[in-house]
């Protein structure tokens, strides 16, 4: 008996009710017949970890049929790897749908086989992977249409390795942690870091040489480093910082090349170490900011002392970008330089002191007259 294609008969309802939709690509239960569902929890990105993989896959409705509902069209969102027609379904939505896709699934099936007779992948369940579920500590399987847990029995020697692996996350003077075969480096609490083998774990306080950071994570990656040891303030810095436009390309530019580190004030203005001097940024609850320079006294034509305390700097703006990128260019040198090109000026401009010319006041009509009259007088005689 011909099995009849729910693609075909319903194409023309499903689009219809898809018209609204903004997922790039629709697809049917029936044709994942050859592909295979991925079943994940919390966060995909942190499953694939590898960016360009991830933005390869596209958004997709994945639609099924509840023949029992009057709004019989069912469908859910996915991402769709269409390379390796593999669909990415969240544990919530499997559970949510699977009752009814499975059915589907098996209309897909079905139809190759009567087109091909192979009887390859008979169940609709041999397309579901769950080796993201998986860890060593439970067994994870399909028990009335919803994914289902049972702990499992973990050897000796595993748990010794997973104690180890908590031993390395839990020393502060680890800040990176990475697999030694390679890859991503993340920092503790990022998703992946549970994902990577206890026999392959490890940590490091400094960047491990030859890795990626990893593209979850790396904004917080840059924080920790500039925030170095005050890593509470994180969250607090990384708000202030994202509220003024400080984009993941910049902060890179300022912890790296600039060599900015950053902690709080006692009245939470953001105080800022450069690669000479130390700077308070206040006004983060106003419309503009100023900045404020450690205190120093010179003890020599050239040299200095830090001391307590901070002066206004006299610059103010509303973009904290500008701010970063004058403390960057500061140094004391060019202070000094600036001093003496203004002394140099004002020497120049005592010296040059403009000279009055005299100039004798006109002789009346009258004077001039009674002169010339001497003058041929004179001749005369």
């Amino acid at each position: 008996m011909n099995v009849q294609s729910e693609k075909a008969y319903y194409d023309k309802d499903v689009r219809d009710a898809l018209r609204n939709s903004t997922a790039e690509t629709v697809i049917w239960g029936e044709d994942l017949y050859n592909g295979s569902i991925v079943v994940y929890a919390n966060s995909l990105k942190s499953l694939i970890g590898d960016k360009e993989t991830y933005k390869s896959f596209v958004d997709a409705e994945l639609v099924f049929f509840n023949f029992n509902s009057v709004n019989f069209i069912k469908h859910t969102s996915i991402k769709w790897d269409e390379q390796n027609k593999t669909a990415f379904l969240s544990e919530g939505n499997f559970n949510g749908c699977w009752k009814h896709l499975k059915n589907s699934v098996r209309v897909g099936m079905r139809i190759h086989s009567e087109e091909t007779g192979e009887k390859k992948n008979c169940s609709p369940l041999d397309i579901v992977d769950l080796y993201a579920l998986k860890t060593d500590t439970r067994r994870v399987f399909v028990k009335d249409d919803k994914i289902a847990y049972k702990s499992a029995e973990v050897p000796k020697e595993v748990i010794l390795l997973m104690g180890k692996k908590q031993s390395i996350l839990d020393n502060p003077k680890n800040r990176f942690f990475y697999s030694k075969a390679g890859g991503f480096y993340h920092i503790k609490d990022c998703e992946s870091v549970k994902t990577l083998p206890p026999e392959v774990f490890t940590g490091s306080y400094e960047i491990p040489e030859g890795f990626e950071p990893c593209f979850k994570c790396v904004r917080r990656i840059y924080i920790r480093i500039a925030c170095d040891p005050y890593v509470k303030q994180i969250p607090v810095i990384d708000r202030m910082l994202k509220q003024n436009d400080i984009s993941k390309s910049r902060l890179e530019k300022y912890v790296f090349s600039y060599g900015l580190r950053f902690h709080l004030g006692k009245d939470g203005a953001l105080v800022v170490e450069g690669k000479e001097d130390k700077w308070i940024i206040k006004g983060f609850d106003d419309e503009e900011f100023s900045l404020w320079h450690n205190n120093y006294v010179k003890t020599g034509p050239k040299e200095r002392c830090i001391v307590s305390g901070f002066h206004d700097q006299k610059v103010t703006g509303k973009e904290l970008s500008k701010l970063f990128e004058y403390i960057h260019n500061y140094s004391f040198d060019k202070h000094l330089a600036a001093e003496e090109r203004a002394a140099a000026v004002e020497r120049k401009t005592e010296v040059e002191i403009p000279v009055i010319n005299e100039t004798k006041p006109k002789e009346s009509i009258v004077k001039r007259v009674i002169r010339f009259v001497k003058k041929l007088i004179r001749k005369g005689d």
